[in-house]
Parts: C-alpha cells; sequence; structure tokens
C-alpha cells in the first residue's frame, strides 16, 4: 500500500475507505504499481496483478480507473 499512497501522492488512507475516498489512481499508475509490485504478487499475469492493486487501494480508500473494470476488459485495454 506504500506505493500505492506514494503514487496517490497522500500520507495515508482513509479510516472508513467505504464512504470517505481520499485519492484517484490512473490506469497508467495502477499498471505501473502493478509491475513494480509483481514479483511479490501472486497473480499470473498483469490484469490480475492490477485487480490486486485495485483491491488494496480501495480498502485504503483510494479509488481507481479500474474500479468496476472485470479481469478481461483490463487486458483488452492493455492491448
Amino acid at each position: 500500500s506504500t506505493l500505492i499512497m506514494t503514487k496517490a501522492n497522500i500520507k495515508k488512507g482513509s479510516w472508513v475507505p467505504q464512504k470517505e475516498k481520499v485519492a484517484n489512481l490512473t490506469f497508467d499508475q495502477v499498471k505501473e504499481v502493478a509491475e513494480e509490485k509483481m514479483p511479490d504478487l501472486n497473480a499470473v499475469d498483469i490484469a490480475w496483478a492490477m485487480k490486486t492493486v485495485q483491491g488494496t487501494a480501495t480498502a485504503s480508500g483510494v479509488t481507481t480507473e479500474v474500479d468496476g473494470m472485470t479481469k478481461e476488459e483490463i487486458a483488452a485495454k492493455l492491448g
């Protein structure tokens, strides 16, 4: 989550992430975090890694452009 906070340019996440959103990450920012964390994640490809990053971001009160996208939609957007 430190990488997410750095990309979002915030010092801490939300105390109430379901209600209070503290930042937003673009698709490219989520991809950058996923690529950096890929060796540590239990993900078979970058799309799954991005979904993992999105889940962590959501739990911290950070919205992403990946919210609501399926793994297949992410993969298609990646090309």
